[in-house]
């Protein structure tokens, strides 16, 4: 009987803009907050950045209530018109 071990796989994590081109992808977590405000606004210059450099997105989406979970239909009220149909959400949402 083979135990299974772990794989170990480096993980490096930033939130310096200015290494986000050597970045293999880009964590966007989305919850009821996403999109809106300035920390919104800013977001979405980090999305525009990492699509322009050609960081794939990674999408988590949030559904825990007390986390600020949402139904996932809500981001299609809250993100910009121009990522939807460019296809953000055309990848499942983790």
């Amino acid at each position: 009987r083979r135990s299974r071990q772990p794989l170990a796989v480096p993980l490096a994590s930033t939130s310096d803009l200015q290494q986000l081109a050597q970045c293999d992808h880009m964590l966007l977590y989305l919850n009821a907050s996403t999109w809106i405000g300035p920390d919104g606004e800013q977001l979405l210059e980090q999305v525009y950045q990492a699509r322009a450099e050609g960081v794939p997105l990674v999408l988590a989406h949030e559904t825990d209530p007390a986390r600020g979970g949402c139904e996932f239909g809500q981001f299609f009220r809250s993100t910009p018109q121009d990522l939807i149909d460019d296809g953000l959400y055309k990848t499942v949402a983790l």
